[in-house]
């Protein structure tokens, strides 16, 4: 694990910061910034390699180019501000990150071309967002936000940093005010993990098989068979669009 630098943003500086107790100890509570992202990419990109069903079925994947990839898609959301990272103060040390984007702003600066081992996923992100295109194809900022990737090191685990940074994202002011907040699963087990909790409303769900690109391609139809032999069962394979409800019920009131 690596230490962090003495941010040299100003804590005011940060659209959220707050030091808070989980089950006794001491965490920074902070805005994710796109220089953090390195310290905790190559564990990302891990976790994608052994969890993930679609990168686990990528064949010959280089490391060091996964992580790349990872990083410069996760710094791309980081500058929204929205992305909140924990920090133990006892070691100066990043422990857990949840993103969220802005889509207004989620132009990523990756040209596809460059990356064709992860062609299919990137065609697949960017076919389940035209599904609801009126909350992803927006111009105007601060309308449509997605809690899309976490990460906790390994250590700290079941600790409840996790639920903690959630818990931080019902007193975060700025994403409190987006119309749309949604989450999108990429495995049963994770669409289940997530509708269990309260406050999320599943929208639609789609299998794998039944992913088509504006051809009338399937993307993954052909592919079943890689993911049953990684161990996938076939009825997992489905991508969940979720609605967090109880954001919208917590929504900023305009001040009169």
């Amino acid at each position: 694990m690596q230490t962090v630098e003495i941010p040299t943003t100003k804590i005011e500086d940060y659209p959220f910061y707050s030091v808070r107790k989980v089950r006794g100890k001491e965490y920074i509570f902070r805005t994710l910034m796109p220089e953090d992202v390195p310290i905790f990419a190559e564990d990302v990109a891990t976790n994608f390699r052994m969890f993930h069903p679609l990168f686990v079925v990528l064949d010959d994947v280089d490391p060091a180019r996964l992580t790349k990839f990872i990083e410069i898609t996760y710094q791309q959301t980081a500058r929204s501000r929205n992305s909140l990272v924990a920090i133990d103060t006892s070691n100066n040390q990043i422990v857990s990150a949840m993103l969220a984007t802005d889509e207004a702003h989620f132009g990523s600066t990756i040209d596809i071309k460059d990356w064709p081992e992860f062609h299919d996923y990137w065609v697949s992100d960017e076919l389940l967002k035209k599904i609801f295109s009126k909350i992803f194809d927006v111009k105007d900022v601060g309308i449509s936000s997605v809690l899309w990737g976490a990460w906790t090191h390994k250590d700290y685990r079941g600790l409840g940093i996790y639920r903690a940074i959630e818990e931080c994202y019902y007193d975060f002011p700025k994403f409190l005010a987006y119309k749309n907040i949604v989450g999108v699963t990429v495995h049963e087990g994770a669409r289940k993990v997530s509708g269990s909790q309260k406050g999320i409303k599943s929208l639609l769900s789609l299998h794998y098989r039944d992913l088509q690109d504006a051809e009338g391609n399937y993307i993954y139809r052909d592919q079943i068979h890689k993911f049953l032999e990684k161990g996938f069962k076939e009825e997992d394979l489905k991508f969940t669009f979720m609605l967090y409800t109880a954001f919208q019920k917590k929504q900023l009131k305009p001040k009169l």
